[in-house]
């Protein structure tokens, strides 16, 4: 079990490769190549390692492709790729398919195709059946042994030779000079006057800035009708796109030009200078998200069922840091059928200037912002962990519980942390923020911030307590503290936890676990197991990615559970189990049309008031095990046994992968990833003011050395009686990385809400 002792680096060594080489590798590029290998032949061994992605997530029912099993014949059930990697390339996939069959049929006329970088993969023989009468000419460049490999597969296949007969060029040339790209097309039947698609899938990103210029300038200069097409890395500067950066650059085939074009607005200004009339660029997960909700289901339903698949949070951060850059030059910006298409994905999404005009707090949330303190501490000692609870008990103590570790180790233990706070006498460094709402000019900035020490503002004592796997082996369960002061039938203090799972295809029992608090420094076993026969079936199903929070129902305890998933649904079901009785009760949706209910979800968050008798829902992924729930922030009257949608707050709400906290007035949204993520709206925490109906935006900001995921980890409310103030600590999170290897935050947070 690993406990934060201070700064390291990410552990982002790449166990798969670069979009990805398959093995690990260390220190700089240069002087890990070995002599003769060419950063050429790095980025051709990337495109060997998509190819084995992309035929393991075929052979696993993710797509049909009859033909790719010819150019790449490897035998597939010896390629192991995560059910992770498999959805990643499924929404590349489907992203570029969509895209690339509606422009070339949008066009309206025969044309022609170029595309850069091709590799060996089978995109002209998968859309020729259905495009045959739109494709004129079809052009695959490529360096001169991948061209050399392709053109022999298809001449030893007689349904390829067929179908590449008179449309299909196949040409070896080096995208990084233009003028050779210019001489090939030229000498092979390019028509230069006629409308043309370019397209290139992961490609131009390994160029260097100049040279992806050049190209894209040579476009526009030379083919006045054209569009370009691109599918490419983007949004480099986050945590995440810190973790791709170093991925690739260990690799040998760095990203060079992403950085110099790595956001959605920097990309779509590249295509306007280089003299795209039209430039759009959509975030790959957006799009994705569009296509299927207009052609559901978003994911196939007949894929591989040993596929099992829990790594939402995960898959979201790889397909924000994707997008589709679209140019349209010529008498091709002026289609209305293109620039509707376009439009179509814009609307979809809400600029972040525009989200508080859409919730009416927008004009109460610039007068009345909160005046918020956000430490980064490092050298705490609590647990890295990532998918774990942690519970506060008395007196500022934490109890954690499960979750994975490094080398995705999952936890048996219970770990007890004491935290006290200290006088912050060091010499802070303190960071600028970018402010949020840098469009309203009467806004001050986002927070304060400061780096410190573990002689900073708290000390902190783990202790591992507890070893037990049928206890505390479990990822996305739930737990939460009942003290003796509200029971009527028992003085101790109790903490009760519930579902879980070992692994996506393994959940834990629907027994319920309690832990005699006030027992915790005994060497007794202070946990009971209450088993689910007790119940006589009538008890909640096993589950994960569930939400629990207790209250008062008619002065005595309860805890609310509603929802998650298990292997085979999205659960939306309800449960109170009363605390006194020891005695589980499902609650049912209300029968009156018009009674609002929540939808079924999972990987939502609640919170509540042990001494009141409301419970706040929010966030979580709709029925459809994909899309973000759109009616997110709910509100449930324990002694009226009513559930309320407050709609004005849905749009903060949309998150997955996110804690909340109430302090008195005050609902706190921790991290997650939301709806409006790839408008760079993301935060480390919104201070809801439920009374006054505001809210404050508190964004990251860490040195990009210390790199933060903000998915996985813990937030909990502890009590400052030096400062008479409550403090959220966050800690833990992080995990898989797509194929760029894995990270555990190593940095912790500490907010401070001064009312």
């Amino acid at each position: 079990m690993s406990l934060s002792k201070g700064r390291s680096a990410s552990s982002s060594s790449g166990h798969h490769g670069g979009e990805d080489v398959g093995r690990k590798s260390s220190g700089s590029a240069s002087s890990r190549m070995p002599a003769g290998i060419t950063e050429a032949k790095q980025v051709r061994e990337t495109g060997d390692w998509s190819s084995g992605s992309k035929l393991s997530a075929i052979h696993n029912g993710y797509w049909e492709d009859p033909f790719f099993r010819f150019f790449n014949p490897t035998d597939p059930s010896k390629i192991r790729r995560t059910s992770l990697i498999c959805r990643g390339y499924y929404v590349r996939f489907r992203v570029c398919d969509y895209f690339l069959r509606r422009l070339i049929k949008d066009v309206g006329e025969p044309i022609q195709v170029v595309s850069l970088g091709c590799g060996m993969d089978s995109c002209y023989f998968r859309i020729l059946p259905e495009l045959e009468n739109m494709i004129c000419k079809f052009f695959e460049l490529d360096f001169k042994t991948v061209i050399k490999a392709k053109k022999s597969v298809i001449a030893h296949t007689p349904i390829l030779r067929v179908m590449a007969e008179e449309r299909l060029k196949l040409l070896a040339c080096d995208l990084r000079y233009v003028v050779t790209v210019h001489e090939t097309l030229k000498n092979n039947g390019f028509e230069f006057n006629k409308p043309t698609v370019f397209y290139s899938e992961c490609v131009v990103n390994y160029l260097g800035p100049n040279e992806t210029t050049n190209i894209l300038e040579w476009i526009t200069a030379n083919v006045p009708n054209s569009i370009w097409l691109a599918y490419e890395q983007c949004n480099a500067l986050d945590g995440f796109g810190q973790i791709m950066l170093s991925h690739f650059l260990k690799n040998g085939c760095p990203l060079l030009s992403l950085i110099s074009a790595h956001s959605r607005e920097d990309q779509e200004a590249q295509l306007r200078k280089a003299g795209f009339k039209v430039s759009q660029v959509i975030n790959a997960w957006d799009a994705f998200i569009k296509i299927g909700s207009d052609d559901p289901p978003h994911f196939p339903r007949r894929k591989n069922p040993e596929h099992q698949f829990d790594e939402y949070e995960q898959l979201i951060a790889t397909s924000l840091h994707y997008s589709v850059r679209v140019g349209l030059n010529g008498d091709l910006a002026r289609k209305s059928r293109i620039t509707e298409l376009l439009d179509k994905f814009h609307l979809h999404l809400v600029p972040r200037q525009d989200l508080f005009k859409i919730t009416g707090i927008a004009s109460e949330m610039v007068k009345n912002s909160h005046a918020v303190k956000l430490d980064i501490l490092q050298g705490t000692y609590l647990p890295t962990l990532s998918g774990h609870e942690t519970i506060v008990i008395n007196n500022n103590t934490l109890l954690t519980l499960g979750g994975s570790g490094e080398s995705s180790v999952r936890m048996k233990h219970l770990i007890r942390s004491q935290i006290s706070f200290t006088e912050d006498d060091g010499n802070p460094q303190e960071l600028s923020l970018s402010d949020p709402f840098e469009d309203y000019s009467a806004t001050a900035s986002a927070a304060e911030v400061h780096i410190v020490g573990s002689s900073g503002p708290l000390t902190v004592k783990s202790k591992i307590l507890l070893e037990n796997a049928d206890h505390y082996e479990r990822i996305h369960s739930c737990a939460v503290f009942v003290p003796g002061r509200v029971k009527s039938k028992e003085a101790h203090d109790s903490v009760l936890i519930f579902g879980g799972r070992k692994s996506p295809k393994v959940p834990c029992s629907n027994d319920l676990i309690e832990l005699n608090v006030n027992k915790i420094d005994s060497k007794v076993n202070i946990a009971s197991v209450i088993v689910s026969s007790k119940f006589d079936g009538s008890c909640p199903k096993p589950r994960w990615r569930h939400a629990m929070s207790a209250c008062l129902k008619e002065g005595t305890p309860h805890v609310l559970m509603f929802g998650g998933r298990n292997t085979d649904m999205v659960l939306g079901d309800c449960w109170w189990f009363q605390v006194d009785e020891f005695n589980w009760v499902e609650l049912q949706c209300g029968s009156a049309v018009g009674t609002p209910w929540p939808a079924a979800r999972h990987s939502h968050a609640m919170t509540s008031d042990i001494d009141g008798n409301t419970v706040y829902m929010i966030g979580g992924v709709s029925e459809d095990d994909t899309t973000l729930c759109e009616n997110s922030f709910w509100i449930y009257q324990a002694d009226v046994e009513k559930w309320t949608n407050i709609d004005e707050w849905n749009s903060f709400a949309r998150r997955v992968g996110h804690s909340i906290v109430k302090n008195r007035n005050m609902l706190v949204i921790v991290g997650g990833y939301g709806a409006d993520s790839s408008y760079g709206f993301d935060f480390l925490a919104a201070i809801c003011d439920l009374e006054c109906n505001t809210v404050k935006i508190v964004t990251q900001a860490l040195p990009l050395n210390d790199v933060y995921l903000p998915f996985g980890f813990t937030a909990s409310i502890l009590h400052d009686e030096k400062a008479n103030k409550e403090k959220i600590i966050v800690f833990g999170g992080g995990g898989n990385c797509f194929s760029f290897g894995t990270h555990y935050n190593q940095v912790c947070y500490l907010v401070t809400i001064n009312e």
